[in-house]
This record gives structure tokens, C-alpha cells and sequence, in this order.
């Protein structure tokens, strides 16, 4: 029965692929995200990053800021499961971000 279960719960979960370049600011427009999707970042690795911003760290991704802490991902294929609430996303290369390479999404 926990088979079956475990299954279930997977059903939903949707996979959304993202072409992770400058002016993609406004890309989640329209799309209505649930904790446990999976975003996949496809990006020329030699030119840009993802960096992943805790929610509660609203300032750094307003500001563009890659602290010690943040997750960076470079194999220019990353899959994120995305978590409950604003999911915060940046490119971490010098002047990628303030360039229009962030996005925030919100799951329901």
C-alpha cells in the first residue's frame, strides 16, 4: 500500500524547462506552480550560472547578491524541485542579474 501511495503523490508533479538567459525576468507569467515541481535551467555553462536564493533572503535576490552561502549550480542542465513559497533564482555571473537574469516563483 505505501507503494501505491508513494506513486500517487508523484502524479502531479510537473517538469518546466527554462532557457536561462538574459531578459527572462518575467518568464513564470501565466504558470501556476505546486511544491515539487521541477524547473530545469538549460544554459551555456561557459557564460552563466544558477544561483539559488533562500526565501527568507528576499534582499540578496533583490540586490543581486551571491553570498558564501548560496547554492550555485553551473552544469548548464540543473534541476531544481521547487520548494513551498517563493523559490528565488539568479544568475551569479558579474552583471548577468542586474541584467535582467532573475526570476522568482511561487508555488501554491
Amino acid at each position: 500500500m505505501l507503494s501505491l501511495v508513494h506513486a500517487l503523490q508523484f502524479a502531479h508533479i510537473f517538469v518546466y524547462y527554462v532557457a536561462w538567459d538574459f531578459n527572462i525576468k518575467d518568464w513564470p507569467s501565466g504558470k501556476t506552480f505546486h511544491a515539487g515541481d521541477i524547473i530545469v535551467f538549460n544554459y551555456n555553462r561557459n557564460l552563466h550560472n544558477v544561483v539559488t536564493i533562500n526565501e527568507t533572503k528576499y534582499e540578496e535576490y533583490l540586490n543581486c547578491v551571491v553570498s558564501d552561502k548560496a547554492k550555485v549550480l553551473s552544469t548548464g542542465n540543473d534541476a531544481i524541485i521547487l520548494q513551498n513559497g517563493v523559490n528565488y533564482f539568479i544568475c551569479g555571473t558579474m552583471g548577468h542579474c542586474t541584467a535582467g537574469m532573475q526570476i522568482a516563483i511561487v508555488t501554491t
